[in-house]
């Protein structure tokens, strides 16, 4: 394999892709809540006590002002799941979060001057 040929079709790749104009760059955020701690939920099976716990995560999620939110993107994670004699206890404890496009939040922010606290 020839490397020669190689460098300058990887210098004109590198020249191309840093001459190309810079678009505006969106990018969402996260934005969490404190952690929320579940019930002690028991049932039967392991599963079912799982499946309980989650379900009043989510419901407290829902009232702490985050009804869109999911397990799998809440921050802090923890489900933990005890033998209780004839029976398994769990509980779910995790920080809720919600996905929030950025750019407008930026448009809407006024640089302040650090000492008086009027906009610059």
């Amino acid at each position: 394999m020839n490397t020669r040929a190689i460098v300058p079709v990887t210098l004109i790749g590198l020249a191309s892709a840093v001459a190309l104009p810079l678009a505006p760059i969106q990018a969402a955020v996260r934005i969490c809540s404190a952690p929320l701690v579940s019930i002690p939920a028991r049932a039967a099976t392991e599963k079912d006590a799982k499946k309980l716990a989650l379900a009043d995560w989510t419901s407290k999620a829902a009232t702490a002002g985050y009804p869109q939110t999911h397990w799998r993107i809440a921050v802090g994670k923890t489900l933990k799941c005890l033998n209780v004699g004839d029976a398994f206890e769990c509980v779910a404890v995790a920080s809720a979060c919600r996905i929030e496009q950025a750019p407008d939040k930026l448009k809407k922010r006024v640089p302040l001057n650090r000492q008086d606290g009027a906009p610059i």
